[in-house]
């Protein structure tokens, strides 16, 4: 897994403004550190996660919550990489097995398989889409991509980033 950037799903920013998931500050502290340590944030590119990304920050920011997270958020888009993805290829058929039957969306599918590409951490606090089933998302990876990533919620993020 490389250490130079992350993969991010949204869940994670949203929970930044709700108490009950960011109480301790925990998720503060990790898209701190993030930013901090320069890394690059990845994304696929055709903007399927960009765009849900926004999409759903959206209601925060209409309603005055959004504070230091903009500058949070300038310091998380400073530094991004693109990744094409296959949705036909040995690699989303291999997701798409994994997490069939979980209720996953075509967004955590695009996550996961572009966290799988760049070799990076997937940090997502929906456990029955994602974190769930990354055993076998790492023998997707290894199989089909030749990599190594990781896939842990943002309390394990935080601890062990």
């Amino acid at each position: 897994m490389r250490s130079d950037a992350v993969t991010l799903d949204t869940s994670v920013l949203e929970h930044y403004f709700n108490p009950d998931w960011n109480g301790d500050g925990h998720i503060t502290a990790l898209l701190g550190r993030i930013v901090s340590e320069n890394r690059t944030l990845c994304f696929d590119d055709g903007q399927r996660i960009h765009d849900e990304m926004f999409h759903r920050l959206s209601n925060y920011r209409q309603h005055g919550e959004f504070g230091n997270f903009s500058q949070l958020m300038r310091g998380l888009l400073a530094a991004k990489e693109e990744v094409t993805v296959n949705h036909a290829d040995g690699l989303m058929n291999c997701i798409d097995g994994c997490v069939r039957g979980s209720g996953a969306e075509q967004s955590d599918k695009v996550l996961i398989y572009v966290a799988c590409k760049t070799d990076t951490l997937l940090v997502s606090n929906n456990a029955s889409h994602i974190t769930d089933h990354a055993g076998c998302l790492k023998e997707c990876a290894d199989h089909h991509a030749g990599t190594e990533p990781e896939f842990w919620d943002s309390d394990t993020a935080t601890a062990n980033l």
